[in-house]
Order: C-alpha cells, then sequence, then structure tokens
C-alpha cells in the first residue's frame, strides 16, 4: 500500500467544516457507550437510506476483544472544539485507548454494510481522533502518530500536535472510498506511551451509495408518456 507523508493534525477541520456531512460519533455514548464484541449501530442517511456500523476491537495481535468507552476521559471544552457529543473521548481498547507493541498491537476496525448486511462502499470526509498528543509518544517525549488502514489504498499516518487536554488530531479524507477502516499504532520497537482513541469518522452524504436508484416503473411509465405525446403530435386533425 501507499504511504502518504504523515500529516498535522488539525482542529480547523472539525465536523462542522463539512456540508452534506454524516458523522459517526464514538463520544455518543446513546451508540457506543455499550462496548460488545462485535457492536453494531443503524443509521439513515439524509436520502432515508439506512445502513450499519459494525465496530470490532482486536488486541494481541489479532484477538477479538470488547472496545471501550472511557466516560470519564470527556473534557469540558470537548464540544465546543471538536462539534462531538463527548459523553467519552470515543473508541479504545481493553483497559484505554487504541495502543502498540511488538507484543500487544491493538487496532479497531469500524465496517460498513447495508440493510442485508452486504459490504457498503462509502466517501470519507474525516476521521477524528482524541488523546493523540505531541508529546507524550515514544520514551514519553515524541509526538504520539496513529495510522489509519482503508480496504483500499491509502494507508496515512496521523500525527498529534495537541498539548492541551483533549489531544484532538483531525484527517481530512476528501476522496478516499471504502468499506473499512482501521486504526492502530503501528508494530515498531519503541511505541512508548503512543495511544489514541478514535473519536468520530465523517461521511459524505453524497456517496453513491447513498443515492436513491429510479424505480423501474416509474422509469417505464415516464417512457410511455413520452411516447403518447410524440405519436399525438404526428396524428393528422380530423377533417
Amino acid at each position: 500500500m501507499k504511504l502518504l507523508p504523515t500529516l498535522a493534525a488539525t482542529a480547523l477541520l472539525t465536523t462542522s467544516f463539512y456540508s452534506n456531512a454524516l458523522v459517526i460519533d464514538f463520544t455518543d455514548s446513546t451508540k457506543w457507550g455499550t462496548p460488545a464484541s462485535p457492536q453494531t449501530q443503524s443509521y439513515t442517511s439524509a436520502s432515508g437510506m439506512t445502513f450499519n456500523v459494525q465496530v470490532q476491537a482486536f488486541r494481541n495481535n489479532g484477538n477479538p476483544t470488547n472496545y471501550t468507552f472511557n466516560a470519564g476521559e470527556a473534557h469540558s471544552s470537548c464540544m465546543a472544539v471538536t462539534g462531538l457529543a463527548c459523553n467519552g473521548d470515543g473508541l479504545g481498547v481493553r483497559n484505554d485507548e487504541i495502543s502498540g507493541g511488538s507484543n500487544n498491537l491493538q487496532k479497531i476496525e469500524v465496517r460498513f454494510f447495508d440493510e442485508t448486511n452486504n459490504p457498503l462502499s462509502l466517501d470519507f470526509l474525516n476521521v477524528q481522533f482524541l488523546d493523540l498528543f505531541a508529546n507524550e509518544g515514544q520514551n514519553n517525549s515524541q509526538a504520539e502518530v496513529a495510522t489509519i488502514l482503508f480496504d483500499t489504498p491509502p494507508t496515512t499516518s496521523v500525527t498529534g500536535t495537541a498539548t492541551d487536554r483533549l489531544g484532538f488530531a483531525s484527517y481530512d479524507a476528501s476522496g478516499t472510498s471504502s468499506s473499512t477502516l482501521t486504526a492502530l499504532v503501528l508494530d515498531i520497537a519503541d511505541t512508548g506511551f503512543m495511544d489514541f482513541s478514535l473519536a468520530a469518522i465523517t461521511i459524505d452524504e453524497g456517496s453513491d451509495a447513498f443515492k436513491v436508484a429510479e424505480p423501474a416503473s416509474l422509469a417505464l411509465f415516464g417512457l410511455g408518456l413520452l411516447g403518447f405525446g410524440y405519436s399525438s403530435r404526428q396524428r393528422k386533425p380530423n377533417a
């Protein structure tokens, strides 16, 4: 897979930045406050299409486990900065956040399905993180780095720049279509205290998957009207 250059996080790309956006808010306790393995929640697009979002956490290089939702991690400034519900800091693994290391690589997989459980490829706009800091990474002195994998390229890394209590980071995913997103820490020798929470995914409401196809019966009816109009114009008036 192609590895894009590391991107600086910015608080400018919040959910309010985009029009026609559907936000999958993992800080919303009404949807994601009860961890499961996996957990599935339904959403409805502006066009009226219902689809499913499935979250699965993994630990120890591939073993499924419950994700975590830490309500105690919510901060008063979170909603103003991110535009999210901020009942917690998003999705983590096991005892807290998504972390890594050669013996315990953790990850969160988010998959999208239609109502009949077929994979659904959607157009991404934005991926948001919390607890991704500029100074809590390797050796507790370097920037933390989150890695995002899609089921089709690209793969990208998002570097924390925040030094406040939020650790908010935002990745502009415009132009990326995928049915799966995986968030993890790369398996490198020295991950130190590197960890983060997956806070939200913003989907483009204009995704082809959300477009309502014209019913065949309406199309045939329209063709019939056109044919009737044409034949009427061709008919000569009676003498």
